[in-house]
């Protein structure tokens, strides 16, 4: 499994300790990596089957940064899961990461969500008027969205096959802030 922009959540070690023969691999940024690690370090955590790996999605070949590490092995079937972080990336970036894994891994899978478009911008359902301005001071402005009409074709841009497609706007989601569409994908030379 190849999580993708992970920060701290705990997805990647609860995978790698319920999964005994699964391998995990988390990619984010280096300061985030740092931290996650010493916090499983002081929760005596077993990394064994789990490598963080210092990557800037905005600029990193995240692959290079996978194929350096010597656990990894491309030909194995993959599940890359990028829940959260594409709607940060310029639409360009997010797809040109997106092409490289379904370029580089032989069998992959793909969990992700996308921001939907709501009056033309990326945003939240219920966002309040200030959150825009928050995401922005913090260096964090979604800068894209998709409408569900596009998804796929944005999708086979990328190399990749839409399998199933969760609304954002589901009434039956806990969710308090809706608007990200979750997907499923297959590579499409799979």
């Amino acid at each position: 499994a190849v999580l993708i922009g992970s920060g701290c959540d705990c997805l990647g070690c609860g995978l790698a300790q319920r999964r005994p023969t699964l391998r995990v691999f988390e990619l984010d940024r280096a300061g985030s990596v740092a931290i996650k690690r010493e916090a499983l370090r002081q929760l005596l955590a077993d990394t064994s089957r789990l490598r963080l790996l210092g990557a800037d999605l905005g600029c990193d070949d995240a692959l290079s940064v996978l194929a350096a590490d010597p656990g990894f092995d491309p030909g194995r079937p993959t599940l890359c899961v990028a829940e959260g972080v594409l709607m940060y990336l310029p639409s360009a970036r997010a797809q040109q990461l997106l092409r490289t894994l379904a370029q580089r891994l032989s069998h992959p899978t793909l969990i992700a969500t996308t921001m939907d478009l709501w009056r033309g911008r990326p945003r939240f359902r219920r966002e309040r008027p200030w959150v825009r301005g928050w995401l922005q001071r913090r260096g964090e402005p979604f800068r894209w969205g998709c409408e569900r009409d596009a998804i796929g074709a944005w999708l086979t841009g990328c190399g990749w096959r839409l399998r199933a497609l969760a609304e954002p706007g589901d009434p039956d989601d806990p969710d308090p802030s809706p608007g990200e569409w979750l997907l499923l994908a297959q590579c499409a030379a799979a």
